[in-house]
């Protein structure tokens, strides 16, 4: 099970990205990375009586708790994936004035994050 309350970074990925992301930062790049060998999902809502779908999973990485998310439900409602995070999910770093949730294309925003952690 996923403790929500402790995540720190929200990144949306799939499960090719997250290796891809995996393998640039941790195996090439040295970043420490421990991944969570369970990964879980949660159904969100409906949309038109069937369900959006969300796979979850979590790692350690340079000191932060890390979500990584994809929704692989047949329908997508990124609205309701929007409000679900808002509600269950939200965390912040830069004293609060940022939203830590990216995409995979800007994970280097993770790095920074766990870099302002280090600081203090």
């Amino acid at each position: 099970m996923i403790n929500l309350d402790a995540v720190e970074f929200i990144v949306e990925a799939n499960s090719f990205e997250h290796m891809c992301l995996w393998k640039k930062w941790h195996q090439e790049g040295g970043i420490d990375w421990k991944d969570s060998n369970s990964g879980t999902g949660r159904t969100i809502g409906y949309l038109d009586g069937r369900p959006v779908f969300l796979s979850l999973r979590c790692a350690d990485i340079n000191g932060l708790r890390v979500l990584f998310w994809f929704c692989t439900s047949q329908v997508a409602d990124y609205r309701l994936i929007g409000e679900w995070f808002k509600e269950k999910c939200n965390p912040t770093y830069d004293n609060k004035t940022r939203r830590a949730k990216c995409n995979c294309q800007n994970f280097h925003d993770v790095i920074s994050a766990s870099n302002l952690k280090k600081m203090g």
